[in-house]
């Protein structure tokens, strides 16, 4: 009896994992240098076609995108919220038709300025409260 509860009361415990062994790394052989002028300036020298050597051929140059092509338009219904970046109210506006200039789009809000507004505000409003009118005062980008 005094076995069958010890055993009952021992502690069992699994082997200790022991993870798979690291499969051989393969060494390159550095590649041998070639003979000549080791200065920094002749590393980083253009070559005929004013490529940098260690860029890659065709990697395309970092460009900044073009502006966004502002247009104006106009509010469809009241009041539309005018927020900052944050979620700030900065104005609301009470009536249907206001004219304003959007100048950024995201998916669910429209980046808007109003100049004719007392005082001018710049924000964000729900892009669903928008409707193009016409060009832009600026040609079409600012």
């Amino acid at each position: 009896m005094v076995p069958a509860l010890l055993l009952a009361l021992a502690c069992w415990r699994p082997d200790a994992y022991e993870p798979p062994a690291a499969p051989p790394e393969e060494t390159e052989e550095p590649e041998p240098e070639e003979p000549g002028d080791d200065t920094p300036e002749a590393e980083a020298a253009p070559d005929a076609e004013g490529a940098v050597e260690g860029q890659a051929e065709g990697a395309p140059e970092e460009v900044e995108p073009p502006p966004f092509p502002t247009y104006a338009a106009r509010t469809l219904q009241a009041p539309v919220t005018v927020v900052d970046d944050y979620g700030k109210t900065l104005a609301v506006w009470g009536a249907v038709g206001v004219v304003l200039e959007v100048t950024g789009e995201e998916a669910v809000r429209t980046r808007v300025s109003c100049t004719s507004c007392t005082p001018p505000v710049e924000g964000w409003i729900q892009a669903h409260l928008v409707t193009r009118t016409a060009p832009g005062p600026t040609g079409g980008s600012k």
